[in-house]
């Protein structure tokens, strides 16, 4: 089974992957991200998390049709939504959860998944990634 992490946004506030790194530490997660550049990525990014390689699919896309499809609403300035995907590998799930929950924060966006009719603010989907983590 796959699943599927959200995080809606302005496509103008994506951050560099340096900010994105230093939200992900402040917010106390042991992950590191791969290079990358938001123009060119689609799919597979690699990361380390607690030491370990993993990683999770991470894509871009139009916030309309993707709201359309899993029945949300997002806020109408947020013209994209970035997505991370992962399959039943813990590690990635835990990678992808604090990646999300951090851009959510970073950006100023909402994180939802499509399990759930809740728009979460990054600080609400950090707690519970390191929750989440601290379970294990």
């Amino acid at each position: 089974m796959s699943v599927t992490l959200y995080v809606s946004c302005k496509k103008a506030s994506l951050p560099s992957r340096q900010k994105w790194q230093e939200a992900i530490k402040s917010a106390g997660f042991d992950l590191v991200l791969d290079n990358f550049d938001w123009r060119t990525h689609s799919g597979f990014l690699p990361v380390t998390f607690d030491g370990e390689r993993s990683g999770f699919e991470l894509l871009v896309e139009d916030a309309r049709p993707l709201a359309k499809q899993l029945q949300v609403t997002l806020p109408a300035a947020n013209d994209v939504v970035v997505s991370f995907g992962f399959g039943s590998d813990k590690a990635e799930g835990d990678a992808a959860a604090c990646a999300s929950a951090s851009l959510a924060q970073c950006v100023g966006g909402l994180y939802f998944d499509e399990y759930s009719d809740d728009l979460l603010d990054g600080e609400t989907a950090i707690h519970i990634a390191q929750d989440s983590i601290a379970a294990d």
